[in-house]
């Protein structure tokens, strides 16, 4: 799964994917951050698992194919106000 979002504030496309489910169909959901300081240009080395309340440390968010985009316009909204 991936989704897209473009973003304003960073002047670019902010890249979220998730692998496949698991048997309880939720995966855990990455973000892309290029630019961020997470590593070079390879979107293996740039993607954070993302986390509860906009942030990259803590409860990881696993999603299911129905709420992932959802869960990661949601995870954005946070993590902007947090920065």
């Amino acid at each position: 799964m991936r989704y897209t979002i473009k973003s304003r504030k960073f002047g670019r496309d902010i890249d979220f994917f998730a692998s496949l489910p698991n048997s309880k169909n939720l995966a855990y959901v990455k973000v892309w951050l290029e630019g961020d300081g997470f590593g070079d240009n390879n979107c293996a080395n740039n993607s954070r698992q993302i986390c509860e309340n906009g942030s990259l440390m803590g409860d990881t968010i696993r999603a299911s194919k129905e709420s992932f985009e959802n869960d990661c316009r949601k995870w954005w909204k946070q993590y902007l106000r947090n920065r």
